[in-house]
Formats: C-alpha cells, structure tokens, sequence
C-alpha cells in the first residue's frame, strides 16, 4: 500500500469513525486551510528549485500544450458531461470541470524528483517538464475555477472577473522576479550559514507570498509568485556563487562548478527534508480529513463515480494528443505522460468547498454544491492512491535510466 493512501485513510479515520471523529470535526477549517497552503508552498518550492531551466528553455512549446491542453479540455468536456447526466446548468458544470481538473503536485512534484534522482528519463528531461507543466496546470485551474465561480454567483461585473485573471498572473510574476532579484544581497562567507539563510528567506517569503494572495483573494497570484521567485532565486545564487568562488579558486571551471552544485543540493536537502518529515504527513492527513461521508449523497454517488472516470478517460485521450507529435518521445514516454497525470488531491482539497461554502453564506440552494464537494472527495479517495501506485511501477519501466542503459543516450 503506497505510504500515501496510508496517510489519507488515517485523516479519513479521525473525521469519520465514530468516538474518534471528535478529534477530526475539531481541526478548525481555516487553520487546515492555512497548513495545506503551507504545504502546497513547501511543494512549489522544491519544485521551481528541481527545475533545469537550460534544459526547459527548449521544450517551452511542450511544456504549454501538455499543461492547457488536458486541463481546459478535461474541464470543458467534463462540465459538458456533468450537465447531462447530473442534469445541472452549464455554469455549474463547467465550475465543477475547473475543480476536478488539477493535477496534485502534492503527488507528482516528490514522485518525479524521485526519478529525477535516479536517472530515469533525464536525457529527454521528462520529469521537468512534467514538474514544470503540473504548476502551470494548477494555475489554470485555479484560474478557471476563480473565473466560473464569479460568474456563478455573479459577485461584481463580469468584466471584471474576466479581467482579473491576467492581472493575477501579472502580479504574480511580478512579485517573484522582483523578490527573486532582491535576493541578490543575501551572500554570507560561511558556508553553511549562507545556505541556511538562503532556506530561511525563500521559505518565509514563499510562505508570505502564498498566504498573503489568500487574504487579497488574488488566489491566482501565489502559486506562481513563488514558482518565479524560486527559480529567480536559484539563477542568482548560482551567479553569486560562482562569482565568488571564481577568485577563490582561480578559475578552476570544474572545482567551481562542484562547489556551486553543493550549495544547491543542500538547499533542496532541506526543503526535502521538511517536506518529508513534516509537511507530506500532513498534508495528506489533512486532505483526509476533508472528506466526511455525511456529506456524501449516495443516491448520486454511481452518477459522481461514473463522471469521475469519464474524466479520467477524457484527460487520458487529450494527454495522449498533447504529446502525440512529439518525435522525441517513444510510445512509452508518451504513456507514461499519461499515467503522470492522473492523481488528483491538490487543488481539489483547496477548491472543493468554495463553492459550497459561498452558497450556504449567500443562501443559495447547497444541492450542486454539494455534488461539487462530493466530485472532488470522490476524486481525492480515488485517484491519489491510484497514480500514486501507478506512477511508481510504470516510472522505471517505461523510461530510460542512463546508467542502466547507456545506449539510450547515443
């Protein structure tokens, strides 16, 4: 049983199991809220710091059509399916695609690091591009879900829920290429201290950035606020410490380079570390807890379950179509593409409430909210576990481990 599904099933447990639910109805929503963003945070950290970027200035084409294509389309066609067979209006519906159509960093992010780590499909750089296009997939569809739930409950004019959406991404690029540049003065002598430090400030003002988009309702904005500034920050300590250590060690290329990597690993040691030790425990205990079967209606749980796979199949199809003209990548590859991205947990536990949330204070009827809430716990219990297992069996067998397989680099 992957650790994963372990996790989930013991917040599960506490919220759902009679005498022992009391422990899980007492975790405040607000302060889970808050956790699961630290954590998402934590997430988004490793990931722009995993990143190559060299490598992914090549693949920006790829990298587009693999984020927008299966999560616009999964979104649209799953909001069209919704509307049919659950038989709800097509803003409800298309709100209800934006929610299940997130990919979870959560699960992807650690499991293609992990890869990364072991060599497989580095050569085509297959775990970046995923890491990078799973960020730019969970913006869209916060994005998306920001934009269906103005237009749902009408708050304000429509232009301006429209308008919002490119401000929000302007302001979060913003923010991180400007704090990231900032970071530029952050340069101790001693070595450890340096990269401590470094840890330090990039947490805090990830988290800073992370919560404080939450609180101006700018949801959009910090995701990639700390995607830019993570990888801003890591081109510049990079130049900083080659700078320095180029006088040290007079121009020894290899020595220098060696002693920059370091500095580097040890920064993503601890971000490894937190992640793993605190806040992945966490996290998926937490989203565990979201789910509470008394607010699951089980005469339509064969429709919700029925939708949820109609979702996968679609996100299967228009994954395998995004990457289908690829000539670099082999069949294998491109499957794998596609079992990459199945988990869901991410967005769904950070999104799956709103609306119904929005309902019940501005007195709407909590019937479609509902079915939305049930969707996305549907999608957590279902899909987290699955790619989970999935992901971890198929990475090793369908890509190439160069130092398995020497040839594969020829």
């Amino acid at each position: 049983m992957p650790s994963l599904l372990g996790m989930l099933l013991v917040g599960i447990f506490f919220k759902n199991v009679p005498r022992v639910s009391i422990i899980g109805h007492a975790i405040d929503s607000k302060t889970s809220a808050m956790l699961r963003n630290i954590a998402f945070c934590v997430i988004l950290c490793r990931a722009g710091l995993s990143l190559d970027l060299v490598k992914l200035k090549s693949m920006k084409l790829k990298i587009t059509l693999y984020a927008f294509i299966p999560c616009l389309t999964e979104a649209i066609l799953f909001g069209i399916a919704a509307m049919l067979i659950l038989k709800i209006p097509i803003g409800w519906s298309i709100l209800m695609g934006f929610v299940v159509s997130g990919v979870s960093p959560a699960v992807v992010v650690p499991l293609m690091i992990n890869l990364q780590e072991k060599d497989f499909g580095v050569a085509k750089n297959i775990p970046g591009l995923i890491i990078a296009a799973s960020c730019i997939d969970n913006i869209i569809a916060i994005t998306g879900h920001s934009l269906m739930i103005g237009i749902v409950f009408n708050k304000g004019e429509l232009w301006w829920s429209i308008l919002q959406c490119p401000i929000q991404i302007g302001v979060g690029l913003i923010f991180g290429l400007v704090i990231g540049f900032c970071f530029n003065i952050i340069r101790l002598d001693h070595k450890i201290k340096r990269v401590t430090q470094r840890f330090i400030v990039l947490f805090f003002v990830a988290l800073i950035a992370t919560i404080g988009s939450k609180k101006i309702n700018f949801t959009t904005s910090g995701p990639l606020a700390v995607l830019t500034l993570t990888i801003v920050s890591k081109i510049i300590w990079q130049k900083v410490d080659e700078f320095k250590y180029r006088n040290e060690l007079k121009e020894n290329r290899s020595l220098i380079n060696e002693k920059v990597c370091q500095n580097q690993r040890l920064i993503d040691q601890m971000f490894s570390k937190l992640w793993q030790f605190i806040f992945l425990p966490l996290l998926f205990s937490l989203i565990g807890n979201e789910v509470d079967f008394t607010k699951i209606n089980p005469k339509r749980l064969g429709l919700q379950l029925g939708l949820l796979c109609i979702g996968l199949v679609i996100r299967m199809i228009s994954t395998f179509l995004s990457v289908f003209f690829d000539k670099n990548l082999n069949i294998k590859e491109k499957m794998f593409m596609c079992i990459a991205w199945v988990p869901k947990a991410t967005v769904q536990a950070a999104v799956g409430s709103i609306a119904l949330d929005l309902a019940i204070a501005n007195k709407y009827p909590t019937e479609i909210p509902l079915d939305i809430l049930n969707i996305a716990v549907l999608s957590i219990i279902v899909t987290a576990p699955l790619g989970t297992l999935l992901i971890s069996l198929s990475g090793p067998k369908l890509l190439k481990n160069e130092q398995l397989d020497p040839r594969s680099s020829a």
